[in-house]
């Protein structure tokens, strides 16, 4: 492996940590302030909004990093789908990319639900919609999490 691989591969766990961590965090710590109404709206937009912004880019950054680990160092450089399709780390690399793409995608849904009510001038019923969303985000984001350790371990070889 490369310098390069295993900056790509450090910076991928790295960010992938960061951010699952802070939508956990959100998800069982924030929101439920604002749920109950402990906490100002404008406090919770702001934890929100740089959630949001940190998963935008641990989305980008997360999809750079793979595709250089996926293509370097589990493909060998070769352009082909055999190995995703045919081998259980291929499953499981697989595996990783849908829960990726929900983490991203529920955490974009549960600020827009946020957003939405709060500039509404409203706190409990906005909250109260999107926790579900953050709550599946950080189970999701914990699948990432657990499919990264196995590959990491070795499973799948």
């Amino acid at each position: 492996m490369s310098t390069l691989d295993s900056v790509a591969t450090v910076v991928h766990v790295l960010v992938g940590g960061l951010w699952i961590g802070g939508v956990v965090f959100v998800a069982l710590a924030v929101l439920p302030l604002g749920r109950d109404a402990d906490v100002d709206p404008q406090p919770l937009e702001t934890v929100v909004d740089r959630l949001l912004t940190l998963s935008r880019f641990a989305a980008v950054v997360m999809l750079a990093s793979g595709a250089h680990v996926l293509y370097h160092v589990t493909l060998g450089g070769e352009v082909s789908t055999e190995p995703l399709t045919s081998s259980g780390r291929g499953h499981l690399i697989l595996t990783m990319v849908v829960l990726w793409l929900g983490v991203t995608a529920t955490v974009e849904i549960g600020a827009s639900k946020l957003f939405d009510g709060l500039d509404a001038g409203k706190l409990r019923e906005p909250t109260r919609a999107a926790l579900p969303w953050f709550r599946a985000a950080a189970v999701l984001g914990i699948g990432v999490l657990t499919v990264g350790g196995m590959l990491s371990a070795g499973v799948g070889f």
